[in-house]
């Protein structure tokens, strides 16, 4: 019930949030007027560096435990798989720098559950390791500037280790928890039972470029993203007619056009409240793996249906002085991807229970299944910088 209450208090917040700086007219009235790019250091500064500690929380949902959070359970039949995501919190030391020369920027942002410099990432290397949990991202940062007008080129890279907890299989039609098949990266697979743990991993690769507009106290930017995106996914498998619940590693590979609005509304005394909400407006992806290969990937073709939706942003309150920055804020994160394919070839064989009675099925490898994947994300969490420039 804690939990549910928690997920119910976090999603109603950030609506409420994303509606109201949605619908709000951010056309100050008692501020002062922008000087020399004072409100965007990071973005006309010659020098600017910053540091801080955030404190975040990254929760992956089952689709059944998604549906059980919203509802009381009495109407909704309780089947289907069921994990605990264990992932929080996490605390980050933050810090980066930009560079403003002329027309051209340059910069990178780093975060870290530990303190280090930016290295190698190894995401997922030990997948039945439990206990080794830790967060880092690292992004590159460059771009072009003409007057209120820049075209910018970022790199994004981002790993979070954590671990799953099974809840088991249940059945539509039966009352027996059964274990969770769970197909692994390295092509071995895990029969998860009730309470059983196991890691749960993210791999994240982002090229994106954008244009951004500069008006005032407002940017907006619109783009374009590609991203590798590798990770354990929940998956529904049919053959035969029969269908059944799996967790399966995959290589995902999406591709989106988003837009977004940055935003400081003056409070006067040097203080600005800020906010940052980029929303993805088309997108598709498909995937890679060990298990299956999929012969036709143009988008939108009569074999695959895919959606990715996402919105990754902050609102912040910042203290602005001629050479200091201060803030601290939200920063929040959700992201959704289904995929619906038909007549994938199987490369190997995948055993499964089917999700009416929980008997054991066996779809072999050169034969064709419909595949239907899902994964849901949240991220939150809390952060405070203290930046210079110069």
């Amino acid at each position: 019930m804690n939990n549910r209450s928690s997920l119910k208090k976090i999603f109603s917040t950030l609506a409420v949030i994303i509606t109201f700086f949605t619908v709000y007219p951010f056309s100050p009235v008692h501020g002062e007027e922008p000087k020399g790019g004072l409100f965007y250091p990071e973005s006309s500064a010659l020098v600017y560096a910053y540091g801080g500690y955030g404190y975040y929380n990254w929760k992956m949902m089952s689709i059944n435990g998604l549906v059980d959070t919203f509802s009381s359970g009495s109407d909704v039949p309780t089947s289907g798989i069921r994990f605990r995501h264990e992932a929080t919190p996490y605390t980050l030391k933050k810090y980066g720098f930009r560079t403003n020369f002329f027309i051209v920027s340059m910069g990178l942002d780093y975060f870290s559950d530990r303190f280090s410099l930016p290295g190698e990432f190894s995401s997922g290397d030990n997948e039945t390791d439990t206990e080794d949990k830790n967060a880092k991202q690292l992004r590159y940062l460059s771009g072009l500037k003409f007057g209120n007008v820049s075209l910018q080129f970022n790199i994004l890279k981002r790993e979070f280790d954590s671990s799953i907890e099974s809840k088991g299989f249940k059945p539509l039609m039966s009352s027996t928890l059964y274990p969770v098949y769970y197909y692994m990266r390295d092509g071995s697979s895990l029969q998860l039972a009730d309470g059983d743990k196991t890691s749960w991993f993210t791999e994240y690769t982002e090229y994106e470029a954008k244009v951004e507009i500069q008006s005032r106290y407002t940017i907006l930017e619109i783009g374009g993203k590609y991203v590798k995106y590798d990770a354990p996914s929940e998956m529904k498998i049919k053959y035969n007619y029969i269908d059944g619940d799996i967790l399966m590693f995959m290589e995902n590979r999406m591709m989106s056009l988003f837009f977004g609005m940055k935003t400081l509304y003056p409070l006067g005394s040097n203080f600005y409240l800020g906010f940052h909400i980029p929303v993805n407006i088309v997108g598709y992806y498909y995937p890679e793996s060990e298990y299956f290969e999929i012969k036709d990937k143009k988008p939108f073709s009569a074999n695959t249906f895919s959606m990715a939706v996402s919105s990754s942003g902050n609102i912040s309150l910042q203290y602005i002085l001629s050479h200091v920055k201060i803030a601290g804020g939200f920063d929040y994160g959700m992201y959704y991807s289904k995929l619906m394919l038909q007549n994938a070839e199987l490369k190997k064989d995948i055993e499964y229970r089917d999700n009416a009675y929980g008997n054991i099925y066996t779809a072999p490898s050169g034969s064709n299944v419909d595949i239907e994947a899902t994964r849901i994300e949240f991220f939150w969490g809390l952060y405070l910088h203290a930046s210079i420039f110069f």
